[in-house]
Formats: structure tokens, sequence, C-alpha cells
């Protein structure tokens, strides 16, 4: 059986003394390849991740492949444990009000006397070295890089409510050729993000849905993580190599938020054991998965509804559900415009569809204010 070593690591000093703490798991294959970075639950209420994460730990000890995967379930404990009544409320920082998916950074578009990385000068210090000398490079001057950066970053201004979370994931995250951040939505079917140079590669999660979004920095960890790299090719191109660096990071969403589920953990990770094992970690007896119907739109197709109206929502469509324009996606009950002697058919208010489109996600709550978020739709979309 593999080896499991857990390293526990400081993110915050609490008032009262105590600390909290993430944990790493990492499980190192038989023999050196690609090396794998998987944490959950940056959102505290995104909990699926984490039964995810056990269910390729188990596999993962008792078959053999070659690599290593570090894992880092319960990636947030500030937000996990940040509880209103019996709702997690951790998808925003209580005291900043900020997002904890978009406090990440775009490492090699901070001024270098913060980063202490010189990219032109390492390129052309590599211009003949080989790509698989210059990845394991590259990644070694990241890691001092994130270290350095944070601590000019504390040293300038202490450290942040968010920046301290957010560092220390990409940190861990940044040995790596393959970084999976797990997420849920609100109540959302299977799908994920791909950046535009990951649309063919990001086929082999078998996910009935993806979005294919811009190679461009927009606060998230996966862009956080790739946009090193991309950076990295533009100032090889810029000297004339054409260069590849085979890394991809992607954010999964496995279904809805506030639930676990173990069944449909195994089926996750199953699907990604797929993905893996066509990344080249070589895996022993791979699940099989048989390939679904996949559907895929570019970022500017996936809209988002806002309710023109307030009151109690029955959703006539669940995510994963197709319809056509005009269809009815959802009825809104306000006793507000019912008067007296007039017919109670008013109290109804219904939301149709703007274009023909695919249900993604839907608000996990059954009373919305005029202007809520209410649906995350896909439109325009093709087929694989």
């Amino acid at each position: 059986m593999n080896q499991l070593k857990r390293t526990d690591r400081s993110i915050k000093k609490l008032p009262n003394g105590d600390s909290l703490h993430i944990q790493t798991f990492t499980v190192e294959g038989t023999r050196p390849g690609p090396e794998v970075y998987i944490q959950a639950n940056v959102h505290g209420a995104e909990i699926q991740g984490n039964a995810v994460i056990y269910e390729l730990l188990d596999f993962f000890l008792n078959h053999d492949f070659i690599g290593k995967i570090t894992f880092v379930p319960c990636a947030n404990p500030m937000a996990i444990n940040s509880k209103s009544g019996t709702f997690t409320q951790g998808r925003f920082n209580p005291v900043t009000g900020d997002n904890w998916n978009r406090n990440y950074v775009d490492l090699l578009s901070l001024p270098q006397e913060e980063t202490g990385l010189d990219l032109e000068s390492f390129v052309n210090k590599r211009l003949s070295a080989s790509e698989d000398t210059i990845k394991t490079e590259f990644k070694r001057e990241l890691k001092k890089s994130y270290e350095t950066c944070w601590t000019n970053f504390c040293t300038k201004k202490g450290p942040s409510e968010n920046r301290a979370l957010n560092m220390t994931l990409q940190t861990l995250a940044s040995h790596s050729d393959i970084v999976l951040d797990l997420h849920t939505g609100p109540k959302a079917t299977r799908y994920l993000y791909a950046a535009e140079f990951e649309a063919e590669s990001a086929k082999n999660f078998l996910t009935p849905f993806f979005l294919i979004i811009p190679n461009k920095f927009a606060g998230a960890m996966d862009e956080g993580c790739f946009m090193p790299w991309i950076h990295l090719k533009m100032a090889f191109q810029k000297q004339g190599r054409k260069t590849t660096f085979d890394f991809e990071s992607y954010t999964l969403e496995l279904g809805s938020e506030e639930c676990l589920s173990s069944s449909e953990a195994k089926e996750d990770a199953a699907r990604i054991i797929h993905y893996l094992h066509s990344k080249g970690l070589d895996i022993e007896n791979p699940p099989f998965i048989r390939r679904p119907e996949q559907k895929y739109c570019l970022l500017k197709n996936y809209k988002t509804y806002y309710s023109p109206f307030a009151g109690f929502v029955e959703y006539l469509k669940s995510p994963g559900d197709s319809f056509e324009k005009g269809d009815i996606l959802a009825r809104v009950l306000n006793f507000g415009s019912v008067q007296e002697s007039k017919d109670l058919k008013t109290a109804w208010s219904d939301i149709p569809a703007l274009d023909t489109g695919i249900v993604i996600t839907h608000a996990p709550t059954g009373v919305i204010h005029e202007g809520n978020e209410i649906f995350q739709i896909m439109t325009h979309f093709k087929i694989c």
C-alpha cells in the first residue's frame, strides 16, 4: 500500500491564543511523475469536495500510480466555521466581505520588487534548456516567489484576513503540474470551468457540462495557478521559442452546497481519476466511466438571471434541465399584488426563459428579493 503523509499548517491566530490549521495529505506513487494538487471547501458551505477527497485518498492508497498527489480537504476553516443559524455563511469573509475565491494573486503581474522573480532574466538564461529542466526550475522559483511576496506583504501591511489563506494555498500548489479546486454551486448540476487552452483536455473529466473561460486572471484559484505558466510561455515566445509546459488547473463544481453524498462522491472521484490517468499518472485499474454527452459554452454565453419579482419561488426547471425560449423557469408567489375582489391568480408571476438553454444552477432559497440572483444558464452551447 502507498504511504500517506500528513502535515498541519497554522493559517490564523485567534484572540484566545488558539490557531486555525489546515491539514495536507500527500500520497506518492511508485515512480516519479506528474505532481497533482487537489483542494476542497474554500467556500464554507461547499462540502462535497471533502467526500471526494476521501474517496480519492482511499483509491490512491490502494492502487499503484506514478507521481505525487497532495490533498487539502477543509481548506478554509474560517469559512467552514462561519454559521448563521443552521446555514453555513462561508462564501464571503465575514470581516472584509470579500469572496474567498477572488483574492488569489496573478504572481507575475505584481512588481518584481514584491516577488523577487525576474521573468525576463529567468527566460534568457534558459533559452536552450529542455522544457523539463525549465519546468522544474520554474516551479522552484514560483514557490520561492510566493514566499517572498508574502513576506514583503506582511512587512509592509501585516497579514490580511484573506491573503494569509490564499497565499498559503497558492504556495502549496506551486510545485504541481495539475491543480484542481473542488467547489459546488448553490443548487447545481456537475460542471467545471476550463481555460481556453484546456478545452480539449477538459473533456476527460467526463462531466456533462463545462464552461470555457478566457486565459486571463479574474481572482480565482485556478486562474492564479495557470497564469504564471501563461506568462512564461509568452516570455519564451517573445524570444522566438515556442513552448508547451503541460500545466493545467480547473475549478470543478460538484453539485449543491450544504450537501454531502458518499455515493455521488465515488462517481465524482472516478471522473477525476479518469482525467488524471489521461494526464500520465499511469493509474492501476482506473474505474470505468461511461462517457456522457458533453455540452459546453463560452463564459460570455453563461447568463445570470436576476429575479424581477420578490416573493416565494417555485422552481419549475432543475439544474441540468434543458428548455426552450419562452418556457417558464420559475413562478413567484407574492400576496402584495392581490386586491379585494380581484383574481387571486395575480399573486403569481412567471419568470420565462429569454433564450434556449440549460439550467446549471439556481438559488438555494425559496425566498427571493427583487434583483436577487436566481438562475445561471448555459446558452449557445455546443455538444462535444
